[in-house]
C-alpha cells in the first residue's frame, strides 16, 4: 500500500489533487493499481510522511509488529487509515497462531458489552502512582488494596454512594474482572464501608506517598504551595464535628457544612488535605495545615515553598506567622483598596487569553525600609515587602458590565416606583413608599450606596408637607454620588502583597495568577469526582468520602498532565467521551462437537482512543480471555495496533 496524489478538478473547475491510498495488484502479466481509499484534497498529513504512514498502516492491517519505534503522528494517521479500511469491509487473516474450530454460526451471540477504556486508563495512572504498593506497605492485604483501587476508580467514573458504586461495578463495568476480583472475590457493601475506614486510617501515608511519587515521576520543584478552602453541604442534621452550620459559598445555609482545606503544589498536585468543621474560620486554618506540611517536608535542604493565598485567608496575623516561621508568601491585600495610581504603569503584562494587566508598585520595602525612605526613619515591616496595584482589562470589563446591569435594575425599580405615584391602584402612601425604597436598597445593596435617593412628600395648601396616614409621596428622585465615579475608576483593580521584594512585578503577578489552579481543582472535585453530595452519617466516613475524591483527583490530574505533555488538551469529561466506545465484549458460540466456546476481550480502540491511551502511558491491547467448555483455554494481552509493546509493563489482569 502507498499514498499518492491524483490530479482532479474542484467544483469551480480549478486543477486540484486528491490523496488516495492505493494497492498494486497483479492481473495476469500486468500490474494494476487499485484505489482503496480516497482521502480527499485536504489530507492533513505532510507529503514527506506518506511513505511511513502507508508502511505502518500496512503493518497494522496485516497484524505485523513494527521492528522500530513509530512516531506518534505517523502511528495515529496510520490507525485512521486502517480504521477506514475496516469500515469499508476490507479483511485479512492475521492470526496464524489461532486455534481453529468448526462452529455453528446460528449459535453466535454477543453480550455483556461494557466500557473498559476509561477503567484501564485510571488503573494505569494508579499503578504508575504506586497506590496499591502504598497500601501493601501499610499492612493491607492484596484483596483490600484492589478493592480500594476499585473504590477510587468508581469515584472517578461513576461518582455516587457506596451502594450505587457497588451496583455499577457488578453490572455496568468490567472493573472487578480486570482487577481479578470476580469469581467470588468481589466486595460486599459492608466491605466497601470498611475500605473507607482503611483509607482514612492510612491517610497520612497515602498523601505523602502519592505526592512523593508524583514529585519523582514529573520532577516537581515544590517551590509553590497554593492554599484554599471549600465547603460541602450535608443533607442531614448537625452532629459532632465536622458537620456544623456556617457560611456556605453555595448559599446552602439550611444545611450543615463540612470544610475541605487543600494545599496544592505549583503543578496543581495535592500536597495535603484536611477535613475541618463547617464553621471553621478560613484564616484560622492556615497554621495547622502548614505545620503538618512542614513535618512532611522534614529536614530537606533549601528554602521553604512560597505560599500563595487569597484574600479570605491572608489576614495580618497569618502574614506575620508566615514571616516568623520562614515561609515565603504572596497574597491579596485585605486592606481598603487605594485610589488608582496616576501616571503610566511600570509594567504591562499580557495574559494567556490576550488581555492586558497594568501594574504599579505602590510600596517596595527592603529589610523594613521602603523605597525613597530617608536613612534613619523607621520602616513598617520586619522584612522586605512589595505591594502592587494591578488593573486587569478583562476583570475591569466584567465588573463594569455587572455594575451597569445592577445599576440599571436599581434605577428602573426607582423609576417604576416614581411612575406609580401618578397611576391608579399603585403605591402612594409616603411611609410605604419610603419603606419600599429601603427594601430596594437592601435588594440592590452593591450599587445602592452609589446613589442619593429622596422621597419628596406632597404639600398641602399652605405649602407644608402633609402628615399622618393621609400623607402621600409626590416624587421619588435619585442622583449619583461621587462614589459612583470612584467605583468605576477602581473597577478591575486589586492589591497584591509579597515578601519577595526583590522579584520583578511580572513574576509576582504570574505566580499569583496560578492560584486559579485551586479553584479549578475544587470545581473538578465537586463536578466530576463526587465531592458532593455527602451520603454518610458517621464522621470518619464523611471525612473518608472527601479523602477518596482527593485521591481520585491524583489519578485524573496525572492523566491530564501526561496528555498535556503530548499536546492533547482535553477535559476529563471529553476524555471519557472519547473512550466510551472502547468496550469489553463476551462472544459465545457452540462448536459442532457440542462444546461452548466463550471469548471475552476488549474491542479494538478507535484511533483517537488509542492515541489518548498511549499519550497517558497505556499501550492498547485486546486483553483476550477464551474458555472452552467452562475451562480457561487461552488468556493473552495482544497488541492490536502493530506498535511495539512496552517492556516492563505488567498486565492488568
Amino acid at each position: 500500500m502507498f499514498l499518492r496524489a491524483t490530479k482532479t478538478h474542484s467544483r469551480a473547475g480549478r486543477p486540484a489533487s486528491s490523496v488516495r491510498l492505493v494497492q498494486s495488484e497483479r492481473h495476469g502479466s500486468s500490474v494494476r493499481q487499485k484505489t482503496l481509499l480516497n482521502l480527499g484534497t485536504a489530507y492533513p498529513v505532510p507529503e514527506p510522511l506518506w511513505r511511513q504512514v502507508a508502511a505502518t498502516a500496512s503493518d497494522i492491517f496485516h497484524g505485523q509488529p513494527s521492528l522500530f519505534s513509530v512516531d506518534p503522528e505517523v502511528l495515529s494517521a496510520a490507525e485512521h487509515l486502517v480504521h477506514r479500511l475496516r469500515e469499508r469491509g476490507f479483511q485479512t487473516r492475521t492470526d496464524a497462531d489461532s486455534r481453529f474450530a468448526t462452529i455453528d454460526l446460528d449459535t453466535l451471540q454477543h453480550d455483556a458489552t461494557r466500557s473498559v477504556g476509561a477503567e484501564r486508563l485510571c488503573l494505569q495512572a494508579l499503578d504508575e502512582l504506586g497506590f496499591q504498593r502504598l497500601l501493601l506497605r501499610q499492612g493491607a492485604s492484596q484483596r483490600d488494596s484492589k478493592i480500594a483501587t476499585a473504590l477510587i476508580v468508581a469515584r472517578v467514573l461513576h461518582p455516587s454512594s457506596e451502594r450505587e458504586a457497588l451496583r455499577w461495578m457488578q453490572r455496568s463495568s468490567p472493573l472487578l474482572e480486570v482487577l481479578g476480583l470476580d469469581a467470588g472475590l468481589g466486595p460486599s457493601l459492608s466491605k466497601l464501608y470498611r475500605t473507607n475506614d482503611l483509607l482514612w486510617k492510612h491517610r497520612e501515608a497515602l498523601q505523602e506517598g502519592l505526592f512523593q511519587r508524583e514529585r519523582t515521576l514529573l520532577r516537581l520543584s515544590g517551590t509553590i504551595v497554593f492554599y484554599d478552602l471549600s465547603n460541602v453541604h450535608y443533607s442531614g442534621r448537625e452532629n459532632d464535628t465536622p458537620r456544623r452550620f456556617g457560611r456556605s459559598k453555595q448559599k446552602r445555609n439550611d444545611c450543615p457544612l463540612v470544610t475541605l482545606a487543600l494545599a496544592l503544589d505549583g503543578e496543581d498536585f495535592p500536597r495535603r488535605c484536611e477535613v475541618l468543621p463547617g464553621n471553621a474560620s478560613e484564616p484560622g486554618t492556615l497554621q495547622g495545615v502548614l505545620e503538618k506540611l512542614a513535618q512532611q517536608e522534614g529536614s530537606e535542604a533549601g528554602p521553604r515553598p512560597t505560599v500563595v493565598l487569597d484574600a479570605g485567608i491572608a489576614s495580618q496575623a497569618n502574614i506575620e506567622w508566615l514571616q516568623a516561621h520562614g515561609w515565603e508568601w504572596i497574597a491579596v491585600s485585605r486592606e481598603a483598596k487605594p485610589k488608582p495610581p496616576k501616571g503610566e504603569p511600570e509594567a504591562l503584562v499580557r495574559t494567556q487569553a490576550g488581555y492586558d494587566v497594568r501594574v504599579w508598585p505602590v510600596q517596595r520595602e527592603q529589610g523594613g525600609q521602603a523605597d525613597g525612605q530617608a536613612a534613619g526613619e523607621e520602616g513598617d515591616g520586619q522584612g522586605g515587602e512589595l505591594r502592587l496595584y494591578a488593573v486587569s482589562e478583562a476583570r475591569q470589563r466584567r465588573e463594569q458590565e455587572i455594575l451597569q446591569k445592577q445599576r440599571k435594575r436599581y434605577e428602573e425599580a426607582l423609576e417604576h416606583l416614581h411612575a406609580g405615584l401618578s397611576e391608579p391602584r399603585r403605591l402612594k402612601n409616603l411611609e410605604k413608599v419610603q419603606r419600599k425604597v429601603g427594601k430596594l436598597e437592601q435588594r440592590h445593596n452593591r450599587v445602592a450606596s452609589h446613589y442619593e435617593v429622596t422621597v419628596r412628600p406632597q404639600l398641602d395648601k399652605r405649602g407644608r408637607p402633609a402628615r399622618g396616614k393621609q400623607a402621600k409621596a409626590a416624587a421619588v428622585e435619585y442622583k449619583q454620588k461621587p462614589k459612583h465615579a470612584a467605583v468605576d475608576a477602581g473597577a478591575g483593580g486589586y492589591m497584591l502583597r509579597t515578601c519577595h521584594a526583590d522579584w520583578d512585578v511580572e513574576r509576582v503577578l504570574r505566580t499569583y495568577w496560578t492560584l486559579t489552579a485551586v479553584e479549578a481543582t475544587f470545581r473538578e472535585l465537586k463536578s466530576s469526582l463526587g465531592l458532593r453530595p455527602l451520603y454518610h452519617r458517621l464522621n470518619a466516613r464523611v471525612s473518608a468520602h472527601m479523602l477518596i475524591s482527593v485521591l481520585a483527583y491524583h489519578a485524573v490530574h496525572l492523566i491530564g498532565t501526561r496528555l498535556r505533555e503530548q499536546r492533547i488538551r482535553l477535559s476529563w469529561q471529553s476524555i471519557r467521551e472519547e473512550l466510551r466506545d472502547w468496550t469489553r465484549v463476551t462472544t459465545t458460540v457452540r462448536a459442532t462437537d457440542g462444546a461452548q466456546i466463550t471469548n471475552r476481550q476488549d474491542v479494538r480502540p478507535t484511533p483517537e482512543a488509542a492515541r489518548i491511551a498511549r499519550a497517558a502511558g497505556l499501550q492498547p491491547r485486546l486483553y483476550r480471555r477464551r474458555m472452552r467448555a467452562g475451562k480457561l483455554e487461552r488468556s493473552q494481552n495482544v497488541v492490536p495496533s502493530g506498535a511495539e509493546a512496552q517492556d516492563g509493563q505488567p498486565p492488568l489482569e
